[in-house]
């Protein structure tokens, strides 16, 4: 019997020992991480008595929580006047580029009656005697998000545009789009990128990216772009595009 109550004893102190506290975040949204602190920052308070003082105090840290709370309110405002701006942006440009189009060439073109020295006054370019089409465009360019919809969680939508902005068309060359994509883990780098993945080039100013699973959420995905001619060769490389992958 006694043999019995020492080796319990000895079990409890092995048990006491492995008993190490985690704060896990894994998987958790920075609002779900601030919450949890939060949580145990107010236990703390609640049984100082039993735990005694924090370092740093638990006054401080729920002033830090709460910064960081704010931070994320003030981000998701922000974030949804930028999408409202950015769909602002596209009515206001497909209007501006609609009236060119439609409205000053036909314009332009019945005041020239074929002269093009007067079609040379306005602007425009006479259709026939652009410049030639060069790989400069190619060469110093890259894709860039100009929209971003993530109404649906586990998925996001990315409407591209030439970083030039000079036409929402490939540049002259261009017959795909080669994305680098990496979720989570440390910040890639343009042209360093080890743990990114190469997409399958595709060829339309859009990417649609729903490979998520439940387990990213709150997860950061990079998105690096550049083109890819005919033969396979690489344009230059875009800046690095994050996006935190929401449910």
């Amino acid at each position: 019997m006694i043999l019995i109550k020492a080796l319990f004893i000895v079990m409890a102190t092995v048990i006491n020992k492995t008993l190490i506290p985690l704060f896990t975040t894994r998987g958790l949204s920075a609002t779900q991480q601030y919450a949890k602190a939060k949580t145990v920052t107010n236990n703390l308070v609640t049984n100082v008595g039993v735990f005694g003082v924090m370092s740093p105090t638990t006054a401080t840290m729920l002033t830090d929580i709460g910064t960081g709370q704010t931070l994320i309110a003030d981000i998701a405002s922000l974030r949804m006047q930028i999408h409202t701006k950015e769909q602002l942006l596209e009515e206001n440009l497909k209007l501006v580029n609609n009236n060119m189009v439609y409205q000053y060439c036909p314009s332009v073109k019945k005041t020239a009656n074929g002269v093009k020295s007067v079609i040379d006054l306005s602007g425009l370019i006479c259709k026939g005697f652009g410049p030639p089409k060069t790989m400069v465009r190619f060469n110093n360019t890259f894709p860039e998000p100009y929209k971003v919809d993530q109404n649906i969680g586990l998925r996001i939508i990315q409407s591209l545009i030439p970083s030039d902005v000079l036409s929402r068309a490939k540049p002259y060359g261009a017959k795909s789009i080669m994305c680098y994509r990496q979720v989570g883990g440390a910040a890639p780098a343009t042209n360093n990128h080890p743990l990114a993945v190469a997409l399958v080039p595709f060829s339309k100013l859009k990417l649609t990216d729903t490979n998520f699973i439940a387990a990213d959420i709150g997860k950061t995905v990079y998105y690096i772009y550049c083109w890819v001619d005919k033969d396979g060769k690489l344009g230059p490389e875009s800046s690095v595009y994050p996006y935190v992958i929401t449910a």
